[in-house]
Protein backbone atom coordinates (compact mmCIF):
# COMPACT_ATOMS: atom_id res chain seq x y z
CA UNK A 1 0.00 0.00 0.00
CA UNK A 2 1.02 3.46 -1.28
CA UNK A 3 1.82 6.03 2.08
CA UNK A 4 -0.72 7.56 3.60
CA UNK A 5 -1.39 11.58 2.18
CA UNK A 6 -1.62 12.42 5.95
CA UNK A 7 2.08 10.90 6.53
CA UNK A 8 3.21 12.62 3.63
CA UNK A 9 1.77 16.17 4.60
CA UNK A 10 -0.11 15.88 1.49
CA UNK A 11 -3.90 15.75 0.87
CA UNK A 12 -6.14 14.07 -2.02
CA UNK A 13 -9.09 16.18 -1.59
CA UNK A 14 -9.71 19.26 -3.80
CA UNK A 15 -10.02 22.39 -1.75
CA UNK A 16 -11.87 25.81 -3.10
CA UNK A 17 -8.82 27.67 -4.12
CA UNK A 18 -7.94 24.59 -6.41
CA UNK A 19 -11.74 23.85 -7.63
CA UNK A 20 -11.33 27.45 -8.85
CA UNK A 21 -8.41 27.25 -10.88
CA UNK A 22 -9.59 23.71 -11.96
CA UNK A 23 -12.65 25.65 -13.21
CA UNK A 24 -10.39 28.53 -15.18
CA UNK A 25 -8.40 25.30 -16.81
CA UNK A 26 -11.20 23.97 -18.35
CA UNK A 27 -12.93 27.21 -19.65
CA UNK A 28 -9.66 27.79 -21.29
CA UNK A 29 -9.00 24.84 -22.91
CA UNK A 30 -12.69 24.08 -23.62
CA UNK A 31 -12.54 27.41 -25.57
CA UNK A 32 -9.69 26.88 -27.65
CA UNK A 33 -6.94 29.24 -26.03
CA UNK A 34 -3.23 28.94 -26.33
CA UNK A 35 -2.24 28.43 -21.92
CA UNK A 36 -2.98 29.84 -19.12
CA UNK A 37 -0.11 30.64 -16.10
CA UNK A 38 -0.82 29.88 -12.54
CA UNK A 39 0.85 32.30 -9.86
CA UNK A 40 0.61 32.59 -6.19
CA UNK A 41 3.02 32.67 -2.96
CA UNK A 42 4.72 29.56 -1.74
CA UNK A 43 2.79 26.85 0.05
CA UNK A 44 -0.67 27.57 -1.72
CA UNK A 45 -1.03 24.03 -3.47
CA UNK A 46 0.18 25.16 -6.75
CA UNK A 47 2.19 21.61 -7.49
CA UNK A 48 -0.59 19.59 -6.32
CA UNK A 49 -3.32 21.10 -8.04
CA UNK A 50 -1.22 20.84 -11.10
CA UNK A 51 -0.65 16.95 -10.17
CA UNK A 52 -4.54 16.80 -9.99
CA UNK A 53 -5.22 18.51 -13.53
CA UNK A 54 -2.48 16.19 -15.14
CA UNK A 55 -4.04 13.14 -13.73
CA UNK A 56 -7.72 14.08 -14.84
CA UNK A 57 -6.81 14.66 -18.00
CA UNK A 58 -4.75 11.57 -18.05
CA UNK A 59 -6.87 9.43 -17.10
CA UNK A 60 -9.73 11.46 -19.82
CA UNK A 61 -7.24 10.58 -22.30
CA UNK A 62 -8.17 13.36 -24.34
CA UNK A 63 -4.96 15.11 -24.81
CA UNK A 64 -1.11 13.98 -24.65
CA UNK A 65 0.34 15.21 -21.22
CA UNK A 66 3.60 16.13 -20.75
CA UNK A 67 4.03 17.39 -16.93
CA UNK A 68 7.95 18.94 -15.33
CA UNK A 69 8.88 20.69 -12.67
CA UNK A 70 11.60 22.57 -14.01
CA UNK A 71 14.52 22.72 -12.26
CA UNK A 72 16.90 25.85 -12.22
CA UNK A 73 19.55 25.51 -14.82
CA UNK A 74 21.86 27.97 -13.38
CA UNK A 75 24.95 25.82 -14.14
CA UNK A 76 23.84 24.50 -17.68
CA UNK A 77 24.95 26.47 -20.88
CA UNK A 78 22.72 28.71 -22.64
CA UNK A 79 22.70 26.23 -25.41
CA UNK A 80 21.85 23.01 -23.65
CA UNK A 81 19.05 24.62 -21.76
CA UNK A 82 16.20 23.53 -23.69
CA UNK A 83 17.96 20.20 -24.23
CA UNK A 84 17.99 19.36 -20.27
CA UNK A 85 14.49 20.73 -20.21
CA UNK A 86 12.90 18.27 -22.99
CA UNK A 87 14.96 15.56 -20.80
CA UNK A 88 12.56 16.71 -17.85
CA UNK A 89 9.18 16.07 -19.94
CA UNK A 90 10.54 12.79 -21.40
CA UNK A 91 8.86 9.80 -19.65
CA UNK A 92 11.79 7.65 -17.97
CA UNK A 93 11.88 4.79 -20.94
CA UNK A 94 11.59 7.25 -23.64
CA UNK A 95 15.35 7.01 -24.14
CA UNK A 96 16.93 4.04 -25.75
CA UNK A 97 20.17 2.50 -24.27
CA UNK A 98 23.55 4.82 -26.04
CA UNK A 99 21.44 8.11 -26.76
CA UNK A 100 21.27 7.67 -30.31
CA UNK A 101 18.79 10.58 -30.85
CA UNK A 102 18.77 14.14 -29.43
CA UNK A 103 16.18 14.53 -26.77
CA UNK A 104 14.50 16.75 -28.90
CA UNK A 105 13.65 14.65 -31.69
CA UNK A 106 13.11 11.95 -29.04
CA UNK A 107 10.32 13.99 -27.28
CA UNK A 108 8.72 15.02 -30.53
CA UNK A 109 7.97 11.82 -31.62
CA UNK A 110 7.38 10.30 -28.32
CA UNK A 111 4.34 13.00 -28.22
CA UNK A 112 3.40 12.02 -31.85
CA UNK A 113 3.13 8.36 -31.34
CA UNK A 114 1.02 8.98 -27.84
CA UNK A 115 -1.25 11.63 -29.91
CA UNK A 116 -1.83 8.74 -32.75
CA UNK A 117 -2.80 6.19 -30.31
CA UNK A 118 -5.19 8.50 -28.41
CA UNK A 119 -6.67 9.55 -31.68
CA UNK A 120 -6.51 13.58 -30.13
CA UNK A 121 -4.59 16.66 -32.00
CA UNK A 122 -4.36 18.05 -28.39
CA UNK A 123 -1.21 18.25 -26.16
CA UNK A 124 -1.43 19.63 -23.15
CA UNK A 125 2.02 21.02 -21.41
CA UNK A 126 2.19 22.01 -17.93
CA UNK A 127 5.36 23.35 -16.20
CA UNK A 128 5.15 23.83 -12.66
CA UNK A 129 8.03 26.05 -10.99
CA UNK A 130 8.18 27.69 -14.22
CA UNK A 131 9.65 30.83 -12.58
CA UNK A 132 12.66 28.59 -13.23
CA UNK A 133 12.85 28.62 -16.72
CA UNK A 134 15.13 30.34 -18.86
CA UNK A 135 14.96 32.57 -21.74
CA UNK A 136 16.67 29.85 -23.76
CA UNK A 137 14.55 27.24 -22.44
CA UNK A 138 11.14 29.22 -23.78
CA UNK A 139 13.07 29.97 -26.96
CA UNK A 140 13.45 26.42 -26.96
CA UNK A 141 9.61 25.78 -26.17
CA UNK A 142 8.75 28.43 -28.59
CA UNK A 143 10.53 26.41 -31.42
CA UNK A 144 9.23 22.86 -30.24
CA UNK A 145 5.22 24.11 -30.29
CA UNK A 146 5.51 26.24 -33.92
CA UNK A 147 7.02 22.43 -34.99
CA UNK A 148 4.14 20.09 -33.62
CA UNK A 149 1.86 22.44 -35.01
CA UNK A 150 4.06 23.20 -38.70
CA UNK A 151 4.83 19.19 -38.94
CA UNK A 152 2.84 17.38 -36.70
CA UNK A 153 -0.80 18.81 -37.01
CA UNK A 154 -0.73 19.31 -32.99
CA UNK A 155 -2.26 22.14 -31.13
CA UNK A 156 -0.94 22.81 -27.47
CA UNK A 157 -2.27 24.22 -24.76
CA UNK A 158 0.56 25.20 -22.49
CA UNK A 159 0.13 25.58 -18.30
CA UNK A 160 3.15 27.38 -17.09
CA UNK A 161 2.42 27.05 -12.92
CA UNK A 162 4.63 28.42 -10.17
CA UNK A 163 5.33 30.78 -7.32
CA UNK A 164 4.80 34.57 -7.19
CA UNK A 165 8.17 35.50 -8.81
CA UNK A 166 6.42 34.54 -12.57
CA UNK A 167 4.96 37.99 -11.92
CA UNK A 168 8.73 39.77 -13.01
CA UNK A 169 8.56 37.08 -16.27
CA UNK A 170 7.37 39.80 -18.51
CA UNK A 171 9.40 42.04 -17.21
CA UNK A 172 12.34 40.52 -17.71
CA UNK A 173 11.72 38.87 -21.32
CA UNK A 174 10.98 42.73 -22.17
CA UNK A 175 14.35 44.09 -21.11
CA UNK A 176 15.66 40.69 -23.35
CA UNK A 177 13.60 41.96 -26.62
CA UNK A 178 11.73 38.46 -26.24
CA UNK A 179 7.94 40.26 -26.61
CA UNK A 180 6.86 37.51 -28.54
CA UNK A 181 7.43 35.00 -25.63
CA UNK A 182 5.07 37.24 -23.41
CA UNK A 183 2.53 37.00 -25.76
CA UNK A 184 2.90 33.31 -26.45
CA UNK A 185 3.42 32.01 -23.26
CA UNK A 186 2.38 34.33 -20.12
CA UNK A 187 -1.35 34.57 -21.02
CA UNK A 188 -4.72 33.72 -18.89
CA UNK A 189 -2.94 35.06 -15.46
CA UNK A 190 -4.91 33.10 -12.59
CA UNK A 191 -3.87 33.70 -9.23
CA UNK A 192 -3.80 30.85 -6.80
CA UNK A 193 -5.42 32.14 -3.60
CA UNK A 194 -4.71 30.62 -0.34
CA UNK A 195 -7.44 29.28 2.30
CA UNK A 196 -9.36 31.97 4.06
CA UNK A 197 -9.78 31.43 8.02
CA UNK A 198 -13.57 30.61 7.14
CA UNK A 199 -13.08 28.11 4.98
CA UNK A 200 -11.33 26.05 7.62
CA UNK A 201 -14.41 23.93 8.69
CA UNK A 202 -14.89 22.87 4.99
CA UNK A 203 -11.07 21.65 4.64
CA UNK A 204 -11.26 19.88 7.87
CA UNK A 205 -14.35 18.30 6.93
CA UNK A 206 -12.45 16.88 3.91
CA UNK A 207 -10.25 15.15 6.73
CA UNK A 208 -13.93 13.15 8.44
CA UNK A 209 -15.19 12.38 5.24
CA UNK A 210 -11.87 11.47 2.84
CA UNK A 211 -11.13 7.74 2.67
CA UNK A 212 -7.41 5.93 2.29
CA UNK A 213 -7.26 3.80 0.11
CA UNK A 214 -10.51 4.83 -1.97
CA UNK A 215 -13.26 3.88 -1.76
CA UNK A 216 -13.93 2.04 1.03
CA UNK A 217 -10.37 2.73 3.54
CA UNK A 218 -10.66 4.45 6.64
CA UNK A 219 -11.07 8.39 6.72
CA UNK A 220 -8.22 9.99 7.22
CA UNK A 221 -9.37 11.50 11.00
CA UNK A 222 -10.84 7.98 12.06
CA UNK A 223 -6.98 6.48 10.89
CA UNK A 224 -5.15 8.46 13.42
CA UNK A 225 -7.82 8.75 15.65
CA UNK A 226 -9.44 5.74 16.06
CA UNK A 227 -10.62 6.02 19.41
CA UNK A 228 -11.70 9.56 19.54
CA UNK A 229 -13.38 8.74 15.93
CA UNK A 230 -15.24 5.82 17.82
CA UNK A 231 -16.49 7.80 20.40
CA UNK A 232 -17.96 11.06 18.29
CA UNK A 233 -15.42 13.35 17.65
CA UNK A 234 -14.78 14.62 14.08
CA UNK A 235 -11.87 17.10 13.45
CA UNK A 236 -14.30 20.16 12.20
CA UNK A 237 -15.55 19.97 15.67
CA UNK A 238 -12.32 21.67 16.43
CA UNK A 239 -12.71 24.28 13.35
CA UNK A 240 -13.34 27.37 15.72
CA UNK A 241 -10.03 27.57 17.95
CA UNK A 242 -8.07 26.93 14.47
CA UNK A 243 -9.54 29.55 12.61
CA UNK A 244 -9.44 32.41 15.38
CA UNK A 245 -5.35 31.52 15.74
CA UNK A 246 -4.28 31.98 12.03
CA UNK A 247 -6.63 34.82 11.90
CA UNK A 248 -4.25 36.25 14.59
CA UNK A 249 -1.29 35.14 13.23
CA UNK A 250 -2.60 36.62 9.82
CA UNK A 251 -3.89 39.89 11.76
CA UNK A 252 -0.55 40.20 13.53
CA UNK A 253 1.90 40.15 10.39
CA UNK A 254 0.46 43.58 9.39
CA UNK A 255 1.54 42.15 6.14
CA UNK A 256 -1.95 42.77 3.92
CA UNK A 257 -2.17 38.61 3.94
CA UNK A 258 -5.09 37.51 4.84
CA UNK A 259 -5.09 34.01 3.34
CA UNK A 260 -3.11 30.68 4.58
CA UNK A 261 -1.02 28.91 2.42
CA UNK A 262 -2.27 25.24 2.39
CA UNK A 263 0.90 23.64 3.29
CA UNK A 264 0.17 25.25 6.45
CA UNK A 265 -2.89 23.49 6.98
CA UNK A 266 -1.98 20.34 6.16
CA UNK A 267 1.32 20.93 8.91
CA UNK A 268 -1.46 21.91 11.48
CA UNK A 269 -3.87 19.24 10.78
CA UNK A 270 -0.98 16.57 10.47
CA UNK A 271 0.60 17.49 13.96
CA UNK A 272 -3.17 17.20 15.60
CA UNK A 273 -4.15 14.23 14.02
CA UNK A 274 -0.51 12.84 14.83
CA UNK A 275 -1.07 13.56 18.74
CA UNK A 276 -4.91 14.16 19.61
CA UNK A 277 -5.05 10.42 21.02
CA UNK A 278 -2.23 10.89 23.63
CA UNK A 279 -3.23 14.44 24.11
CA UNK A 280 -6.46 13.66 25.19
CA UNK A 281 -5.56 9.99 27.14
CA UNK A 282 -3.24 12.53 29.24
CA UNK A 283 -5.19 15.53 29.84
CA UNK A 284 -8.78 14.78 28.66
CA UNK A 285 -11.10 15.45 25.46
CA UNK A 286 -11.80 19.57 26.52
CA UNK A 287 -8.05 19.64 26.03
CA UNK A 288 -7.58 19.07 22.78
CA UNK A 289 -9.26 23.05 21.60
CA UNK A 290 -6.03 24.30 22.91
CA UNK A 291 -4.05 21.72 21.30
CA UNK A 292 -5.76 22.37 18.34
CA UNK A 293 -4.55 26.13 18.68
CA UNK A 294 -1.07 25.10 19.54
CA UNK A 295 -0.61 23.50 16.17
CA UNK A 296 -1.60 25.99 14.23
CA UNK A 297 1.05 28.01 16.61
CA UNK A 298 3.60 24.98 15.31
CA UNK A 299 2.85 25.05 11.74
CA UNK A 300 5.45 27.38 10.27
CA UNK A 301 2.84 30.32 9.01
CA UNK A 302 4.21 32.99 11.66
CA UNK A 303 8.20 33.06 10.96
CA UNK A 304 7.21 32.59 7.32
CA UNK A 305 5.36 35.48 6.87
CA UNK A 306 8.38 37.28 8.70
CA UNK A 307 10.66 36.05 6.03
CA UNK A 308 8.68 36.25 3.12
CA UNK A 309 6.87 39.07 3.78
CA UNK A 310 4.61 39.66 0.51
CA UNK A 311 6.31 38.03 -2.32
CA UNK A 312 3.51 39.65 -4.89
CA UNK A 313 4.57 42.88 -3.90
CA UNK A 314 7.77 42.06 -4.14
CA UNK A 315 7.77 40.65 -7.53
CA UNK A 316 6.05 43.42 -9.15
CA UNK A 317 7.96 45.81 -7.42
CA UNK A 318 11.04 47.27 -9.65
CA UNK A 319 14.37 45.93 -10.05
CA UNK A 320 16.55 48.36 -8.22
CA UNK A 321 14.14 48.21 -5.35
CA UNK A 322 13.82 44.61 -4.97
CA UNK A 323 17.54 44.92 -4.74
CA UNK A 324 17.34 47.29 -2.12
CA UNK A 325 19.09 50.02 -3.54
CA UNK A 326 17.86 53.61 -5.30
Amino acid sequence: MSRHPVAGNTTSFITKPMQECIEVFKDRISNGDRGMTIHGPPKQGISTCCRHICKNMRDAKTAVVLYAQVVRPDDVRARQQADALWGQLMPANALTSGFVQKRRNVLITQIAVEADLLGTSLVVLILDRAENLSIPQFDGLKNLLEELKAERGLSCFCVLAGQSELLAMPRRLQRALRHTLVAEFLVGLHRFRGVVPRELRDVLTHYDNTRFPEPRGRTYTQEYCPELWSRGMRFADFAAPMQERFSKILKASARGVDEIGMEYVTAAARRFLFSAEAIAAEHGRPQLNAFAAHCVDSCGLSDSLVVLGNPETDALAPTAQRRGTQ
